[in-house]
């Protein structure tokens, strides 16, 4: 029996960027924004890139403005289609219309995965498995993830949450320090 020693074969393993996200997602989650942020903070005036899979060369805008709530998804630089866009805020979820010659062509729902300055993550409600299609709509500020590796902009998004960490910390021991410093002044042993 010959050996294939000789010409051994490689495996690539890639997981897919859903299941990556699930992870950073359940990690990251308690520091995301609502939806309601998205028009406060003016994330909508931000341009957001798709961050797509590593093998995908596309690159995908999505642009929201606030005159009309109007809304424009381009491949490439073609404009693919326009519509409009509105925040559920008591959902936490978005919605997002195709509109040509006046009429809604689709609508989608969106749920808020996660919210930051630097990222826009949204789920597609339903199960989107079945169709073959993306669980979620990642969404990177343009600025931050045009030039990046697919594999920088996850390792950005499982940092968002560290950010927060050290200074949420030192409030809160800090806090836990003054109460002893007063209890125990209240109580005379300092």
């Amino acid at each position: 029996m010959a050996s294939n020693s000789d010409s051994p074969i490689e495996f690539e393993f890639i997981i897919s960027q859903d299941i990556q996200l699930d992870l950073i997602l359940e990690q990251i989650y308690d520091w995301s924004e609502d939806i309601d942020e998205f028009v406060e903070n003016e994330y909508y005036k931000t341009r957001w890139l798709q961050v797509l899979e590593a093998d995908n060369d596309d690159v995908i805008l999505h642009l929201f403005f606030e005159e009309n709530q109007e809304y424009l998804y381009s491949l490439d630089g073609d404009i693919l289609f326009r519509g409009v866009w509105k925040t559920l805020n008591e959902n936490n979820a978005l919605i997002v219309d195709r509109v040509v010659n006046n009429q809604v062509t689709k609508s989608e729902l969106f749920d808020l995965a996660y919210l930051s300055p630097d990222f826009f993550i949204l789920k597609k409600h339903g199960d989107q498995r079945k169709k073959g299609k993306a669980k979620y709509l990642f969404l990177g500020r343009e600025e931050l993830v045009e030039n990046l590796e697919h594999d920088e902009i996850l390792t950005l998004l499982r940092n968002e949450g560290k950010s927060f960490f050290p200074w949420s910390s030192i409030f809160m021991i800090a806090g836990a320090g003054i109460l002893i410093i007063l209890a125990l002044k209240y109580i005379g042993l300092l």
